[in-house]
């Protein structure tokens, strides 16, 4: 009985809920701080190819999506990297 108790829960609870806004709200500041640094030269090109309207609205739209498409990846990127080094080693047997 002891041993069908010992299950270990992963990924819950008010501990894991506020690192992962506390990590969101990092990143996105972060992100945001890279993104910003890009946004005068999308500008530039986008100047090349389209309207002075059309350009501000696309550098705007870069700023503004950007770093929630960035912290889309670097969530990607930590799942992908839990599953492959975070997988306990099974060794055939079920308990």
């Amino acid at each position: 009985m002891a041993k069908r108790m010992k299950l270990i829960r992963r990924g819950g609870g008010c501990g894991f809920l506020l690192f992962t806004c506390l990590f969101a709200s990092a990143m996105l500041l972060i992100n945001s701080m890279i993104v910003s640094n890009f946004e005068v030269p999308v500008r530039i090109l986008a100047l090349r190819f389209m309207h002075d309207k059309y350009a501000y609205g696309l550098s705007g739209g870069f700023v503004f999506v950007g770093p929630v498409l960035l912290l889309i990846l670097q969530w990607w990127v930590l799942d992908t990297l839990v599953d492959v080094f975070g997988r306990e080693k099974s060794s055939g047997k079920t308990n």
